[in-house]
């Protein structure tokens, strides 16, 4: 038998084993933090990677912005896009390119449509209460689960055995932490501070389960936290269907929200998902 003491050191010696996310990302995060850059800089970083110009020109043509082609030069597609969907954009091709796992094509899906559906309610939330800035909310949301993908690319067969033994009483959060000895939330916190993704992204990736009141980013691991549980009960789950209770106790302080607010923001979810659908589709790499 196999203790997760053992687990925990195979794992993190994986970890560094996996591949880091590419530099146009620290680039392109350069330029849009430049108030003085233009579309004109921005679109010479990203013409650099001909795969990365051909996702972004998809996007900007796709459904989730209701256009019908006609955008063929990355400038123009920066424009339509806007300065920070297009870091969101670069960031999520990034990690699905550093995290290519071969292992479980229709879980992997299924990983990154829950992603984008908790990244797209987080948003919307940030939209109409103005608690965080939209764009951040989304990032904190697309890679909260990052650790998952980890996990299949670093021990693929033990991961799917702990898939297996989630039961209604036993969430998949618990059974990572009683077989591996470390779970989801900590492996993916642990990768982007390895990626050097800002220090906001990385926490609240580590606590979107267990949120924390007085934490100086309790708020998106808040935000975070609400999110996903909806897009889990509008059934856009990724390896736990079962509901799990939120910590109101703590939520309800931080957030304008209540727990009979809940099913609002299921409704949320559920309205992000064609569109989360089309992003997802958009960020493939070209065949």
């Amino acid at each position: 038998m196999v203790y997760p003491r053992e687990r925990i050191v195979g794992i993190l010696t994986g970890l560094e084993d996996l591949p880091t996310i590419s530099a146009v990302v620290a680039e392109v995060n350069r330029i849009v933090a430049d108030p003085e850059s233009s579309a004109a800089d921005l679109g010479d970083i990203i013409s650099r990677d001909q795969s990365l110009t051909a996702r972004l020109l998809r996007l900007a043509n796709s459904a989730v912005f209701a256009r019908r082609g006609g955008i063929s030069k990355i400038t123009d597609a920066i424009v339509a896009l806007g300065f920070t969907r297009v870091r969101s954009a670069v960031l999520a091709c990034a990690v699905r390119d550093a995290l290519d796992v071969q292992a479980d094509p229709p879980l992997v899906q299924a990983i990154w449509r829950h992603a984008l559906v908790t990244a797209s309610t987080a948003r919307r939330i940030s939209e109409v209460t103005g608690l965080r800035d939209p764009e951040e909310v989304f990032v904190a949301g697309l890679l909260h689960d990052v650790g998952r993908l980890a996990f299949l690319m670093i021990c693929p067969e033990p991961y799917r055995g702990c898939l297996g033994s989630v039961t209604p009483s036993r969430s998949l959060y618990d059974v990572e932490r009683e077989t591996l000895g470390i779970t989801h939330a900590e492996l993916g916190s642990r990768l982007l501070m390895r990626w050097n993704l800002p220090l906001s992204i990385t926490i609240a990736a580590a606590g979107h389960h267990q949120p924390e009141r007085g934490h100086e980013h309790s708020l998106l691991m808040s935000l975070v936290s609400v999110s996903n549980e909806a897009a889990n009960r509008a059934g856009v789950f990724a390896g736990d269907p079962y509901p799990r209770e939120l910590p109101w106790n703590r939520l309800s302080e931080l957030l304008p929200l209540r727990e009979s607010d809940l099913d609002r923001v299921i409704g949320t979810a559920k309205e992000e998902l064609g569109s989360a659908e089309a992003f997802l589709g958009s960020l493939a790499a070209p065949a």
